[in-house]
């Protein structure tokens, strides 16, 4: 046994948190805290006898606990941020589960492990490249791994410093090196004190919280790229580390089109996206959406219908709009526009299905929302039964910032919102506009597409009642106003196929028009109503609630 001191900073000085006794040996680990960085580690070490872990072992304990969902899961943490499915490195592969769903997904994988049982097991029923550790000593060729794994393997190592120092020089540039460990600054840890399960002073050796783990990777020459704390009850019992080698020259390599998109099979697809169709059935409208992917009618939507809505919009006095998603719900006006009985009758021509409103966007200046498709921010079951409509409102000014759309782009792959969200921090993931996050990665990777396919993008400059009806696959966006401000009077609205959104509340019938689904994300505020309806109606509204009793 040997008294150490702190495996990052050198320091000897140490304070004790906890003193852990072993009956049957009659030996005692105490755990310390480094006085200098904080490393929580165990004094005096022991190193782990692997090679006293038999078959026998992993026959009773290993195999009835382990679940290949837990790798799978683990592969899908390491993949966000790869930089490709090439060789993949595990340190402490055990037997190897996660190695072999690295491989089945197109992995080039090879592993290192102290336990020759373990080695044995996974060389004879996986058929994997494992060997001893190591891995500076295995004789990997500098360069070799994409990406290098650790899981809850860190803390058992007698210098993990000097591991990480050794496996740098193994990865390709800009590689990535995934770590898990439990966090000693976990609120069970704080809790539970010497009951926390993953306190093992006879098997681990090391304790890092956020900061100490920062600490080590620069240290061994890794930039961390992300650290997130998950798991148990509080949600922070395991440290989960992305890191990348300093030295790295390459830049990281590109998100690409087919990296966030897929095909979708005919048999869920509207009937006009299809493959194969008699186009010569088809009316003429529909066979410009099916090679457009869009159909623009010009003067479709009349003044009597367009004005009043005007009116109620004008009252509100905010470019931005109402603050909601949903204000049909509140206003027949809005209604009236949204569900206009024509309109409804043409989505059903070109969607094959009655349709129905759940959202719109009522500002009066540019989104100058980027390149996308709409697909991807609906659920994954939709597959394009799924259209919006554009309603000029006025004559629009090219200096205002005009929709462009790329005509044909409905027939490229579907974007996923999945796999758009795997490439967002955790932080952006979680916030309500993660669309407009995601547009960092989507709008180069739309930009390069469409250089790509040699596709030149098209506005709509329209006149008054102008409508133009898009697929939830075309590739479009509000560009940038020349004039920073400049009014452009416009109503857009999303629908989706009635049968499809099983997600949704049910769906209510404008009169004889179109139908919308009875969604309120959030009601006008007192503001917006008094602007809208003026005081008096306003107060009005008020005293009926008060009557009511509140």
């Amino acid at each position: 046994m040997v008294d150490i001191s702190c495996g990052l900073c050198g320091s000897a000085s140490k304070t004790p948190l906890l003193v852990c006794e072993d009956k049957p040996s009659n030996e005692n680990r105490v755990i310390v805290r480094c006085a200098a960085c904080g490393l929580v580690y165990v004094s005096p070490r022991k190193l782990q006898p692997y090679e006293a872990i038999d078959a026998a072992w992993y026959e009773r304990d290993y195999f009835p606990k382990v679940s290949i969902q837990v790798f799978i899961d683990l592969l899908d943490s390491v993949e966000r941020l790869a930089p490709r499915r090439g060789a993949l490195l595990e340190l402490g592969c055990s037997v190897g589960y996660l190695l072999d769903v690295a491989r089945a997904r197109g992995w080039s994988v090879s592993g290192v492990d102290p336990s020759t049982v373990a080695r044995d097991w996974a060389r004879k029923y996986l058929q994997l490249d494992v060997r001893p550790a190591p891995a500076s000593a295995c004789g990997f060729e500098p360069g070799s791994f994409d990406a290098v794994v650790a899981v809850e393997v860190i803390e058992h190592l007698a210098d993990p410093l000097a591991a990480l120092r050794e496996v740098r020089p193994l990865m390709k540039p800009g590689g990535l090196l995934f770590l898990t460990t439990p966090n000693i600054d976990s609120k069970a840890f704080r809790d539970l004190g010497r009951k926390w399960p993953p306190i093992d002073p006879f098997g681990h050796i090391y304790y890092f919280s956020p900061e100490t783990m920062r600490l080590l990777l620069d240290k061994a020459g890794f930039d961390c790229a992300e650290l997130t704390a998950t798991g148990g009850a509080a949600g922070d019992e395991q440290l989960q580390v992305w890191a990348r080698p300093k030295d790295a020259q390459a830049a990281p390599v590109r998100t690409c089109f087919e990296d966030l998109t897929e095909e979708i099979a005919d048999d869920l697809l509207p009937p006009l996206d299809k493959r194969e169709v008699d186009e010569s059935r088809l009316t003429p409208d529909q066979k410009t959406w099916r090679d457009e992917g869009c159909l623009i009618l010009h003067g479709f939507i009349p003044p009597e219908v367009i004005d009043p809505y005007c009116r109620l919009r004008e009252k509100l006095g905010q470019p931005g709009g109402w603050r909601t998603a949903t204000p049909y719900m509140h206003y027949p006006e809005i209604r009236d526009l949204g569900c206009y009985g024509p309109l409804t009758d043409k989505l059903k021509e070109l969607i094959s299905q009655d349709m129905g409103m759940h959202l719109n966007l009522t500002g009066w200046v540019s989104t100058e929302r980027n390149w996308h498709q709409d697909d991807y921010l609906n659920p994954p079951f939709i597959n394009s039964w799924y259209t919006a409509v554009w309603f000029a409102l006025d004559k629009i000014s090219a200096d205002a910032g005009p929709f462009e759309y790329v005509p044909g782009s409905h027939k490229w792959r579907a974007l996923r919102g999945q796999k758009v969200l795997e490439r967002l921090t955790p932080k952006e993931r979680t916030d309500p506009s993660w669309p407009k996050y995601s547009e960092r990665i989507l709008n180069p990777v739309f930009e390069e597409e469409i250089e790509k396919r040699g596709t030149k993008p098209r506005r709509f400059l329209a006149d008054k009642g102008d409508v133009l009806i898009w697929h939830g696959r075309l590739a479009h966006r509000g560009s940038a106003a020349k004039v920073p401000g400049m009014q452009r009077k416009a109503f857009i609205a999303h629908y989706s196929a009635l049968s499809k959104r099983i997600d949704m509340p049910r769906s209510t019938r404008h009169g004889t028009a179109g139908w919308y689904f009875q969604l309120d994300d959030a009601p006008p505020t007192p503001s917006e109503r008094a602007a809208v309806e003026g005081p008096q109606g306003w107060r009005g509204r008020l005293r009926r609630y008060w009557s009511r009793g509140g």
